[in-house]
């Protein structure tokens, strides 16, 4: 949605689709505003704050910049994949006995066991990768501190 920010406060007009204008960004960031309070951040400037009210900016939007979104996407194989499905298998067990003992509908997880280093190899690869894997030495950290 994207709403105004020259109107009425009393008018409480929002524009229920985004409007597409041929000008320059400065001229459509002053008539439109298309990232409506917390969508519009900047972690390095502030964390968000008061989540509830999601509509109000949590940052001043003439003085600090958006941070930009960047989607990024791995594959993991090998022991480290293991190691991440370990992670998680714990983790999910863990919350299982925490929340939901008593309900079937979360089941407890059993890790697989693997005897053969043979098992780790990903031979079909070519099927979801664009190009060819390479091998990193990887380690994964659950936390960091002290």
């Amino acid at each position: 949605r994207a709403r105004k920010s020259d109107e009425d406060p009393d008018d409480g007009k929002i524009l229920e689709e985004q409007q597409s204008d041929n000008t320059s960004t400065s001229e459509v960031d002053k008539k439109y505003q298309y990232f409506i309070g917390k969508d519009y951040s900047n972690a390095y400037q502030r964390d968000f704050t008061e989540l509830e009210d999601y509509t109000t900016d949590s940052v001043a939007r003439t003085l600090v910049p958006r941070m930009p979104w960047h989607d990024e996407a791995l594959v993991v194989f090998g022991q480290t994949a293991r190691d991440v499905a370990r992670h998680f298998i714990q983790r999910w067990n863990i919350h299982k006995c925490e929340t939901y003992l008593k309900n079937d509908s979360y089941p407890f997880l059993l890790p697989k066991s693997y005897d053969d280093v043979e098992d780790l190899a990903v031979e079909n690869w070519s099927d979801f990768l664009e190009s060819e894997p390479f091998r990193v030495n990887a380690q994964c950290v659950r936390s960091v501190g002290p």
